[in-house]
């Protein structure tokens, strides 16, 4: 059910300027599951200066399809640029269109820059456009990480990006820039989700984008469970902004540069919880 499979200790690797491009498919079959685009599981791929482009879809099957997945593998470039598109065409549950796992590492030196965009099933529960979980890390020094995720579904646990199981993405002068679009269900389908999971560069801006297309819901959600949720840290100087129709802040925002809280709507308040004299903002001034 699988489009490309690249497991155990392969690697795939070029030198030089040499570049790495997968495009696969998983199986069409109504009644497939686990069908991906592309599995790393336990491989890895890795350039010098070239650039790494991977492109999956899942198959229509029911449970567990993914466009890209990730499960400890590892991609890497020392000065090329990462990019990964997954989209899932699941039709049930747990239907994820980047799903990064289990160890998995995607990391850039230099300027190197990654971006990871997925599109979540077309089922009901916990589909995601990009799942970060279990120890997973998305890296880069100086280069922009960006990472997009939308679904659509109306269930529950429909999240554009998900952060958990002590997951990260950290840079160290580079740009994050994170933009998540949450399902219109009823219960628990966040924007941007945190569940024991962090983002953070010291250098660079961190912007974070969140919609719930929910009623009632948070574009961002910081879940406080199993672990420390934050978006910046003690050591990082540059500003963050959080941009949402409403925030939940069960973590930590900490930055000595300027922290913004922006509505999605400029028409709207933005609705925060706890509210941020609370004391978990170290800094937030009065943003334009």
């Amino acid at each position: 059910n699988i489009g490309i499979y690249v497991q155990g200790s392969s690697e795939v690797k070029t030198g030089g300027s040499g570049t790495i491009a997968l495009k696969g498919t998983g199986s069409l079959g109504e009644a497939s599951t686990y069908s991906k685009g592309i599995s790393c599981s336990g491989s890895s791929l890795i350039t010098k200066d070239g650039a790494i482009s991977l492109v999956g879809k899942g198959g229509a099957g029911t449970n567990s399809n993914y466009g890209v997945e990730f499960n400890a593998g590892v991609v890497q470039s020392e000065t090329g640029s990462i990019t990964c598109t997954g989209d899932s065409q699941g039709t049930v549950t747990n239907n994820t269109g980047v799903y990064v796992q289990a160890s998995s590492e995607i990391k850039t030196g230099g300027s190197g820059t990654i971006t990871l965009e997925g599109t979540g099933g077309v089922g009901t529960n916990d589909n995601r456009g990009v799942k970060i979980d279990t120890l997973g890390l998305v890296q880069s020094e100086a280069g922009a990480i960006t990472i997009l995720g939308n679904t659509l579904q109306t269930g529950t646990g429909n999240h554009g990006v998900s952060l958990a199981g002590a997951s990260c993405i950290h840079s160290t002068t580079g740009t994050i820039d994170i933009d998540g679009k949450g399902g219109a269900g009823v219960s628990e389908c966040y924007g941007i989700y945190f569940n024991n999971g962090g983002v953070k560069s010291i250098g660079g801006a961190t912007t974070l984008i969140g919609l719930a297309r929910g009623t009632g819901l948070s574009g961002i959600q910081m879940e406080g469970v199993g672990g420390v949720d934050y978006i910046g840290g003690a050591t990082v100087t540059a500003p963050i902004t959080l941009t949402a129709n409403a925030v939940t802040f069960l973590g930590t925002i900490q930055s000595s540069g300027n922290l913004y809280l922006h509505p999605i709507d400029k028409s709207c308040l933005l609705y925060t919880s706890p509210s941020p004299r609370d004391g978990l903002l170290s800094r937030m001034p009065s943003s334009a």
